[in-house]
């Protein structure tokens, strides 16, 4: 069995970030010395959307093991993406764009429609995804719109935007990246609890409340300890905080 799928099948995502943590800093240095355009950020992520793709497509006709390594798992290939987000991001901020309230309130109008179109387009994929190879839905089908739909919020001018900045959504961000981890964990563990009779619609709502409040209790028990620690440790060159004279021992 793949070991993507393994006890926990969502853990392998930490050896991709972890790779790319490991490419940033070569990134970086490349983007700083090309002062290239954000137009010109935005056409070099076509080509390698297209890659991905096309690569996951022509390996749909031939399903195996080792394929869907190559498009789900594999660091190298999933590259991409982070190459993707790094030059939007990159293009956002050469263009000048700060998350700024629209000035007027047609303005605002305005970008809540756009905002709405935006999430319109990520729901019209979902929606047809069924007729979509499950290797292009691994890796390319959803690219372009998740792409358009943070370019267009980033902006934080319409009312969408400005609810999911409030503080119950950006707690549900907050939280999301320990659910993501620890779900297949709880819904493996609540299958061999849960009777079999229960429906569906029961089912789910036992699952995503269950692992929620698992999220929570890592959020606040590992994540956040585990940041404020990191967060106060002396930078390089700095030096270490010298004890007062009034709490050093007699």
């Amino acid at each position: 069995e793949l070991y993507s799928q393994s006890y926990n099948s969502v853990a392998w995502t930490l050896s991709i970030e972890v790779f790319f943590y490991l490419c940033a800093p070569f990134l970086l240095w490349g983007f700083a010395r090309h002062r290239a355009t954000p137009g010109l950020l935005i056409a070099m992520t076509v080509p390698i959307w297209l890659l991905a793709a096309t690569q996951s497509i022509y390996l749909s006709k031939t399903p195996s093991q080792m394929a869907t390594y190559l498009v789900a798992v594999c660091p190298l290939v999933r590259l991409g993406d982070f190459l993707i987000g790094a030059m939007l991001a990159l293009a956002y901020v050469r263009g000048g764009h700060t998350p700024q309230a629209a000035t007027t309130q047609r303005d605002c109008v305005e970008w809540t429609l756009v905002e709405g179109i935006a999430l319109a387009i990520l729901a019209s994929l979902l929606y047809g995804a069924h007729a979509v190879p499950l290797y292009l839905r691994l890796n390319g089908y959803y690219t372009i719109s998740l792409a358009i739909l943070i370019m267009v919020f980033a902006r934080q001018k319409g009312y969408l935007s400005r609810f999911f900045a409030s503080s119950g959504p950006k707690y549900l961000g907050e939280i999301s990246f320990a659910f993501f981890m620890v779900h297949c964990l709880v819904f493996v563990a609540l299958d061999r609890l849960t009777p079999s009779n229960l429906g569906s619609w029961e089912r789910a709502a036992i699952y995503l409340q269950s692992a929620g409040l698992v999220a929570v209790v890592v959020h606040h028990a590992v994540e956040l300890p585990v940041a404020g620690w990191l967060l106060n440790q002396p930078r390089a060159g700095e030096a270490l905080p010298i004890p007062s004279a009034s709490a050093t021992p007699t």
